[in-house]
Parts: C-alpha cells; structure tokens; sequence
C-alpha cells in the first residue's frame, strides 16, 4: 500500500508485529490508534476482516475484539494523500499571490478528497498560520472553517467555570475552551455572581453537533414538549432554566454555536452561549432587587414604546435581558440590533444594569 505521511500503512505495521507471534492487545492498540489517525483503505480493512475471520488463531483473544473496530472504519479513498501533498497544494495556491477564494475552495477539495486525518489538518493549519498574509479574508474564512469542523473530538469533560458545573462529552475542544472562556467572562465583575451559580448547581451541558437537546439525559423531560412560542423543542438548539431530576437547574449550548461550525444556524456573530448563560444569571445569579429591576426595565420600554434588539426579545423580560446580553458584548450581529452603543442610546435603562451587572462593555 501507499505510503501516508511518511509512516507504514496499516496492513504493513500488521505484517511487521505478526512476525514476532501473536498479536498482543498492546500491539493491536497501537494498530487502532495509526488507523485512527492515518485512516483506513477499504482494501486494507478488508484484509483485517479476513485475517481475522480465517487466521484468528494468530492474535490473542483481547486483541481480536481490540482490532474489530478497524473493521468497522469508514474506508478512505485508495488514493494517497498525506501533509506533505497539503503543504504542497498550499504552496501551489500561493503561487501567483494572493490566495483567492476560488483557490482556497480547491484546496480545501483536494484536502478533503479521501477524508482529511487529523495530520494532514494540523499541517493545513501551520501553512495557515505561516502564510496568513498570502490569503484573502473570504480564502482564510474558508480554510479556517474547514479546519474547525475537522476538529477531532475531545475527551469528555466536566469542570467548573464562573460559578456553573460545565459538561463536556463528545464535543470539540474549541467549543470547550470557548464555553469556559464565556462564563468565565460574564461573572468576571461580580463574584457574587458566580457564588450565587455555585451555591445554586448550576449545570452548563454543552450539546454535541448533530446530537438533538432532548436525547441528552439532562434535557430528555424536554421531549414531544414545546417552547412558550411553539417550538418543538427536540429542534431547539439551547435552553436555560430546565429543572433536573436533583432540583438544580440546566442550561444548554450548542457545541456548533461555540466552535463556530459549518452547521451553526445562527448567521453573524450571535453568541447562543452568552443568551442562554444571561438566563442563567438572570434566573439564579442576581439578587432579588436585580432582577426587578430588569422586570422594570422591561415593563417601561414597553409602556414607552422603545427599541427592542428584535421581535424576539419584545416576549418578555427573559428574552428582553437575554437579547440585551448578547447586543451588549458585540454579539448579537444576525439576529437583531448589535453593540453596546446601541443600547446606550435606545435604552438607558437596561443599558445601566448591564454595566452593574457584567463590568464595562467589551467585544467577547
């Protein structure tokens, strides 16, 4: 077989440690992570399926079921492709000047033709990084997303952050530092804040690209249920405020929302993590008089007949901070009015409380 990357394809690293007996489940281990990161050929998964179909006697029993799961592997096009061919269409792109877009869509093809192994997306990565100058805004917004969904998924996680218990599994490592990075920043100014989450149990559950809310356990009493205006919400993409069975409170985030992925649905730069979060605080991170005095907030730009970011946020004084939360910190570019001057200058009111409640305004 082709060489990828400079290493021994899978079927020649298990010719090589054949020789010395059976195979060991330590060996077979090591056969399982190269096939993870390098990918597999349809030819040579099926030649483990054969060998262990009709030569098992030459692995041990732990190593038989270890290797199994090469078997069941998405093969990857007989064509070779490795980083140093990425390095090579990187340069051939560059070539002539500036990398346009057109150019950058057929790099990113070519990169992704038999299937992009973590080694091939970390050097188109680095060639990123070292010829940034060389790409147009819309070439490197393409590459860089590119980049995002191919990922590789991290371990699972929980840990606490700003206050809130964060659950992490079977997400990105970028939606996870960016998850920790905001509730981090919206509990920066006030401690007391993050004490009242800490004291309460709050829980942050990150949802998973392509996971629906309700097959979470947390979110599953959710299921065949509806949003106050009709959404079903095994479709939501977030939500904040869900009672668990232990009497705490959940709020959930989108992990495509954080990673900024190709399957996000929300256009611009709108933040689901910074809505949800501002529930969060709403509901169970200020104090008594706070929160009426958002209720107030609220009541008077209606009876006023002021601006609101968007329709949305005109349901009621959840919405009304949530959305406000967002337009506040630059992040609300897609869905409705954005930055805090806009909300200085249509609503004074609110526009006081957020700086009590989150510090000065700043672009998260």
């Amino acid at each position: 077989m082709t060489s990828i990357g400079g290493t021994k394809r899978l079927n020649q690293k298990l010719q090589t440690v054949m020789k010395d007996g059976r195979v060991t489940n330590g060996e077979a281990k090591a056969l399982v992570k190269t096939a993870r990161k390098e990918g597999v050929t349809a030819d040579e998964r099926n030649l483990l399926k054969r060998k262990l179909t009709h030569q098992n006697d030459l692995f041990e029993p732990a190593a038989q079921k270890t290797l199994s799961k090469v078997a069941h592997f998405k093969p990857r096009n007989t064509e070779s492709n490795s980083p140093a061919q990425v390095r090579a269409e990187v340069h051939r792109a560059r070539f002539d000047g500036k990398v346009t877009l057109a150019e950058a869509e057929r790099l990113t093809g070519r990169v992704q033709k038999n299937g992009t192994t973590e080694a091939e997306r970390q050097m188109l990565q680095r060639q990123l990084g070292r010829y940034e100058s060389a790409f147009t805004k819309s070439a490197k917004e393409h590459v860089s997303l590119l980049l995002r969904d191919k990922e590789p998924l991290a371990p699972n996680q929980t840990f606490q952050s700003g206050g809130m218990e964060v659950r992490a599994n079977g997400v990105r490592q970028s939606a996870i530092n960016e998850a920790s990075r905001v509730t981090r920043e919206l509990t920066a100014a006030r401690p007391d804040i993050a004490d009242r989450l800490r004291a309460a149990g709050h829980v942050v559950v990150i949802i998973p690209q392509g996971t629906k809310l309700t097959d979470l356990p947390e979110f599953q009493s959710l299921r065949g249920q509806t949003t106050f205006d009709g959404r079903p919400w095994d479709d939501v993409r977030g939500a904040s405020g869900v009672s668990l069975p232990d009497g705490r409170l959940a709020t959930a985030i989108p992990e495509e929302n954080l990673s900024e992925l190709s399957s996000d649905l929300y256009p611009g730069n709108h933040s689901v993590g910074i809505h949800e979060l501002a529930h969060a605080i709403h509901s169970q991170g200020v104090t008594d008089a706070e929160r009426q005095a958002i209720r107030e907030a609220f009541d008077a730009q209606v009876a006023r007949g002021g601006a609101f970011t968007d329709t949305y946020a005109r349901s009621n004084d959840h919405e009304y901070f949530a959305q406000l939360s967002a337009a506040y910190f630059g992040r609300n570019k897609g869905q409705g009015a954005n930055g805090a001057q806009w909300v200085q200058a249509n609503d004074p009111q609110a526009y006081a409380l957020l700086q009590q409640i989150y510090g000065p305004p700043r672009q998260l």
